[in-house]
C-alpha cells in the first residue's frame, strides 16, 4: 500500500469519525429534550420586519418547500455515497480508483446541492423589493457568520 492510499484512508476515517460525532451530538442535544426541535425542522417563519405581502409569503413558502424536497433527496444520496465509501474502506483489498470515484461523486452531489441552495436564495430575493432584499440578506449573513446582536462573532 502506498503513502497516498494510507493518507486517503486516514482522511476518510477521520471525516467519518467527525460526521458520526456531529450526528451523535446533534441527536443528544435536540432529540433528548422534549419539545425542542432541531434547527431546520420547523415551518417557514418570515421576519416581520421584512414587510412581506401575503402573496410574497406564499411564493417564498413554495420555493422553500421545493428546496426542502430537493435537499432531502440530495442528503439521502449523499448518505448512501458516504456509506459506500465506508464499505469500500472496510474491504482490506479496496480499489483506490473506485474509492476516488465515490469520493468524487459525493463531492459532486454536495456541489449540486450548494448550487440549488444559492439558486433558491436568488429566486427568493427576486420576489422582494430592494429594502426587503437588503434586510433579508443582512439577517441571513448574520446567521451564516454566527454574528451575535452586538456585531461580534460567536465562538
Amino acid at each position: 500500500m502506498n503513502i497516498k492510499s494510507k493518507w486517503l484512508k486516514a482522511f476518510l476515517a477521520g471525516s467519518l469519525a467527525l460526521n458520526l460525532a456531529f450526528i451523535i451530538t446533534f441527536s443528544l442535544r435536540y432529540f433528548d429534550q422534549p419539545g425542542k426541535k432541531p434547527p431546520g425542522i420547523k415551518e417557514v417563519a418570515f421576519d416581520t420586519s421584512l414587510g412581506l405581502t401575503p402573496e410574497q409569503k406564499r411564493h417564498i413558502a413554495t420555493l422553500t418547500d421545493d428546496f426542502k424536497e430537493k435537499m432531502v433527496d440530495f442528503k439521502h444520496q449523499m448518505l448512501e455515497k458516504r456509506m459506500d465509501i465506508f464499505d469500500e474502506l472496510g474491504d482490506p483489498e479496496f480499489d483506490l480508483d473506485s474509492l476516488n470515484a465515490k469520493v468524487t461523486e459525493l463531492n459532486e452531489l454536495e456541489t449540486k446541492l450548494t448550487v440549488i441552495f444559492v439558486d433558491s436564495l436568488v429566486s427568493i430575493t427576486n420576489i422582494m423589493d430592494a429594502r426587503q432584499r437588503i434586510s433579508f440578506l443582512y439577517n441571513l449573513s448574520r446567521s451564516w457568520f454566527f454574528i451575535d446582536r452586538k456585531g461580534k462573532r460567536r465562538r
